[in-house]
């Protein structure tokens, strides 16, 4: 698992030098749809998302791999996220993080165990 980087520093001066990422899960007629997103620190705005019907590893990796192609990130990049096994798992360990552009390789942060205040979730507010 990865160290927090962040350590609550939700001040950021510069885009695209922090991104936090967080799931949640939306209640439809049709059933749950759980929508995972990475939001750029400096400007609050969502840089990338993906929409699946189960949260597994898939979903956090195509929001990332969306968010890579439309910003132009320089090595240095923090993408902090909570602990959630969706996260933990595919923390720039798995296969499906090999793919990503060396130069954009970004550095994993997770929020403290047990921790709300940590959550990437407080960028939002």
């Amino acid at each position: 698992m990865s160290a927090n980087l962040l350590k609550r520093t939700f001040d950021v001066r510069v885009a695209n030098t922090v991104w936090a990422s967080a799931i949640t899960g939306i209640w439809t007629r049709e059933g749950w749809i759980y929508l995972a997103v990475v939001l750029d620190a400096y400007s609050r705005r969502i840089v990338g998302y993906s929409m699946k019907r189960r949260p597994g590893r898939a979903i956090v990796v195509e929001a990332l791999q969306m968010a890579l192609r439309a910003r132009h990130v320089r090595c240095g990049l923090i993408h902090h996220s909570d602990r959630g096994s969706q996260y933990a798992s595919s923390q720039y360990a798995s296969s499906e993080y090999q793919g990503l552009p060396r130069t954009a390789s970004p550095h994993g942060s997770m929020s403290s165990t047990g921790s709300c205040y940590d959550n990437a979730g407080q960028l939002l507010r």
